[in-house]
């Protein structure tokens, strides 16, 4: 059985057969496409521990630790899998994905949003200003509301009424969002400009109009922040600017973790780089005054 083959068979039969989601199924899309990229489309029985730690070792110069986690992670699944079916794979136990590494959430100024606005706002040949106006209202809709990009793209035009609507994350459970009085009427600005009859929300014109697939807003980001001069922002780098400008306006992490559809306190709290400098502040303040 070939990788590519491997990793459908584990899809049907592990995520999908189940109720699974979507993002998984493409997590996994993902990690084939990297080891077939790197060993080519092989047969799963001829993977070895040492071909996984040559992989890591290399990836992990253009990709961060998490990527290089998440996709061991997945061929270990996928060599189970194939084991427990009577395939002659390597050990999945004696894969192990590299150590966690302990970051803090990258996250970008109001200044550097508004560079990024300006730059997705500026005229380019060739490029329609309806392209323009639906750039600029993606970025300020997942500044303004933490929704990943998943959730982003599968929106529909119905989804929203009176600046808010619900969406369905990672941990299954529905979370409402808000949009503000300038979204609202950009995305009013955006739908009356749009000539397809598609309900969703975003749409690409270079698919005649079809739904805007997350590979289309990532590459998007990508030209973006190039031309803002901007080295590192991606569509999630929003999601993290958003929690961190909730807590720098006061909001309790109890709320924030709300807003950004945590199940745990735990996940919010590793934005205390945000809270902790903000309780400094506090402290300076109050000491001043000793």
């Amino acid at each position: 059985m070939k990788i590519s083959e491997a990793f459908d068979f584990y899809a049907n039969c592990e995520i999908l057969a189940v109720g699974g989601s979507l993002n998984t199924c493409d997590a996994y899309k993902y990690a084939a496409k990297a080891f077939i990229r790197a060993w080519g489309d092989i047969k799963i029985e001829e993977i070895t521990v040492r071909m996984t730690r040559e992989f890591s070792c290399s990836f992990q110069k253009d990709h961060s630790t998490s990527t290089v986690r998440n996709y061991t992670t997945c061929l270990r699944a996928v060599l189970a899998l194939c084991e427990t079916n009577g395939f002659e794979v390597v050990n999945p136990k004696l894969i192990r994905p590299p150590k966690p590494t302990k970051t803090t959430p990258a996250y970008v100024s109001e200044h550097e949003i508004n560079r990024l606005i300006t730059a997705a706002n500026t005229p380019r040949r060739g490029y329609p200003a309806i392209n323009r106006l639906r750039n600029v209202l993606i970025i300020k809709m997942l500044y303004a509301t933490g929704l990943r990009v998943g959730e982003l793209v599968r929106l529909n035009i119905g989804d929203i009424h009176n600046r808010e609507f619900t969406v369905i994350g990672k941990s299954k459970e529905p979370r409402t969002c808000y949009i503000t009085a300038e979204i609202e009427e950009l995305i009013k600005e955006y739908i009356d400009k749009r000539s397809d009859s598609n309900r969703a929300l975003f749409v690409s014109s270079q698919t005649g109009g079809q739904r805007i697939s997350k590979k289309t807003v990532q590459l998007m980001f990508r030209k973006v922040r190039k031309k803002a001069g901007i080295r590192d922002v991606h569509p999630h780098t929003m999601r993290h600017s958003f929690c961190t400008k909730l807590l720098e306006e006061g909001v309790d992490i109890r709320d924030a973790a709300e807003l950004m559809g945590h199940q745990s306190w735990n996940t919010t709290k590793i934005y205390t780089h945000i809270r902790n400098a903000r309780l400094k502040n506090i402290y300076d303040k109050a000491m001043k005054g000793d």
